[in-house]
């Protein structure tokens, strides 16, 4: 690691070189690529350069005396094992980033920012919020950190990828037909497509430039008349998807192509766009349409024939979790099992699906106090022993031809303290709570949060990350905007597929998480026709030995015990003699 032979002190001392030698005061870094994606590649791993931070979410703030980073609640403890004294930590929920640099840059000092990672929404808002305090921000032709990331890995990109026609509910044709059709009522002239899970989406197409996520990685412009052309790092003079040909230039002439639409009507999402982009479009004299949210809709909601083909895949991937926790229980007690050997076999089962491309995410696989790192990741050589006096979390999934899965369990191999179960059944019951729920069509993500945590809540409990997140089929194990959590959010739609994962942690002792998927479908009574429900697809069972029955109501039985059915019947054929009666006795059904 890059860290370790430079040394963090001496990169922090080589930014500060650059501030002088640009006379800047100040240089913000993201943790992202130029596409805004969680997952990036090594070669954009700048905040893990320049901080030793691996998370998936953060801000950086250097000065020449300060360097502050800013995460969410879900990496707060992470944060604390992987940063050394010259960071300071702050949470993005306690302080905002434009009051930190209100307190502590001045009048005339200049803020460098890399504009190709920086989304226009982020420097508007920062520029309109400190033009008060006379603080410059300066776009910087070259980001800071790749001056002096001497052993930066090889930037790279392959072609797209065509994906079976099978797999798909709708043809591309048909998809660019629809949303140029949209583009015509509103009278866009362009669409810029900043975000590649909707241009792969579009497209019907896929990458694999990354370890986890199968998106081809680029920019796309579509004209009202149906042309499309692609912007990208990849060498491909055209991309094909089987149907069509599509022109690929470099992304960097992206910002040249704008000035064509001069005087023109076109949509773009600031909130994903790089800010290089927007301004050029400003600078242009383009009317910007900031509202046109159709292909951002429309790329979250699954057809029916996806929704089949999501279905078929949870089964799988259930059965090869079962195998899993059923050999994991066999041999816990004969052999010393590491955090990382778990999740390395947890794979080696998933592999052996003929539809299966990778892990979704990397496995966490938490034994004892690494629960309560929400984002936890074993490192091989680094990785604790199982312990089976302590539970263990395991949050895991895979991408597929057919689908992405994304599911989280909480086992255990002795028998632990009643407060224990106590804590793992109140989760229990806010899972539960989200999963049998009928909602009306107008509410939003974070009112169904509430109603989730309030389960919890009523106990004096809670967990410092969202209730659930939406899914993409075989795209981003994370997809917005369909979302349940505190923040303000859209109501949830028909076909979406969203997780439901309340928790539970104490640090350092131990952490509980539950999660399933969930496809939102529509309430078929007359009575309730603008109502809405889910439907769990995720197949594994829960740990009986750790719930207490005398905190579940008969509902919460009931609806345990057809869960459990569910999870037997679906997954039986998929497995040996002795795995169908392990699994069998798993599911026991609770007398009421």
């Amino acid at each position: 690691m890059v860290n370790d032979v430079m040394g963090k002190n001496l990169i922090l001392e080589n930014i500060r070189y650059q501030l002088k030698l640009k006379s800047l005061d100040a240089f913000i870094q993201p943790r992202r690529d130029m596409f805004g994606g969680e997952e990036v590649p090594d070669y954009d791993e700048r905040l893990k350069f320049l901080s030793g931070f691996t998370g998936s979410a953060g801000m950086a703030i250097v000065t020449i005396d300060k360097a502050v980073i800013f995460i969410d609640g879900r990496y707060t403890l992470q944060a604390k094992f992987e940063l050394d004294e010259n960071w300071k930590i702050l949470s993005m929920s306690e302080t905002s980033m434009i009051k930190w640099l209100e307190e502590n840059l001045y009048n005339k000092q200049r803020i460098g920012y890399d504009p190709w990672l920086m989304r226009a929404n982020e420097i508007l808002n920062f520029k309109e919020k400190l033009i008060c305090k006379g603080i410059i921000f300066e776009a910087q032709d070259i980001n800071l950190i790749d001056l002096i990331w001497i052993d930066r890995p090889p930037i790279r990109q392959g072609g797209s990828i065509k994906w079976p026609n099978k797999f798909f509910g709708l043809e591309s044709g048909e998809k660019i037909l629809s949303l140029t059709q949209k583009m015509k009522t509103k009278d866009i002239d362009a669409i810029i497509i900043t975000q590649p899970n909707q241009l792969s989406w579009l497209l019907n197409i896929r990458g694999n430039d990354l370890a986890c996520t199968p998106l081809f990685l680029g920019f796309g412009l579509l004209t009202v008349d149906g042309k499309l052309k692609i912007f990208s790092r990849s060498n491909k003079k055209t991309l094909n998807n089987g149907k069509r040909e599509f022109v690929n230039h470099s992304y960097k002439k992206l910002v040249s192509y704008i000035p064509n639409f001069k005087n023109k009507k076109i949509s773009v999402n600031p909130y994903f766009c790089p800010s290089i982009i927007y301004e050029s479009m400003k600078n242009n004299n383009i009317v910007i349409e900031d509202k046109f949210l159709y292909l951002q809709s429309m790329s979250t909601i699954k057809s029916s024939v996806e929704i089949a083909f999501i279905k078929n895949c949870h089964k799988r991937d259930g059965a090869a979790l079962v195998k899993f926790l059923h050999w994991l229980e066999q041999n816990i007690h004969l052999q010393n099992v590491s955090e990382y050997d778990a999740s390395i076999k947890l794979k080696e089962f998933r592999s052996k699906d003929k539809n299966f491309i990778s892990e979704s995410f990397h496995t966490i696989a938490a034994s004892g106090s690494n629960g309560a790192i929400v984002h936890y990741r074993p490192l091989k050589g680094k990785s604790k022993i199982i312990n089976t006096k302590d539970i263990f979390l395991l949050d895991s999934g895979g991408q597929y031809f057919d689908g992405t899965t994304d599911i989280t369990r909480t086992i255990s191999f002795s028998e632990q303290p009643q407060s224990i179960k106590n804590l793992y059944t109140f989760v229990l019951k806010s899972h539960i709570s989200l999963a049998k729920l009928i909602f009306h069509n107008e509410t939003r993500g974070n009112e169904l949060d509430a109603i989730a945590r309030s389960v919890l809540w009523e106990q004096g409990l809670d967990y410092n990350h969202g209730t659930g997140h939406g899914v993409g089929y075989c795209l981003g194990v994370h997809e917005f905007p369909p979302i349940i959590s505190r923040r303000k959010s859209e109501p949830l739609q028909k076909g979406q597929l969203l997780s439901n994962e309340p928790g539970y942690y104490v640090p350092k002792k131990f952490g509980i998480r539950l999660e399933n998927l969930m496809i939102v479908e529509k309430v078929n009574l007359i009575k309730l026709n603008n109502f809405l429900k889910f439907k769990t697809v995720s197949l594994c069972h829960f740990e009986m030995n750790l719930i207490n029955i005398k905190l579940l109501n008969k509902d919460e039985i009931i609806w345990v015990n057809d869960y459990h059915d569910e999870v037997y019947n679906n997954l039986k054929e998929f497995l040996t003699n002795e795995e169908n009666k392990w699994l069998k006795s798993k599911t026991t059904k609770i007398l009421l």
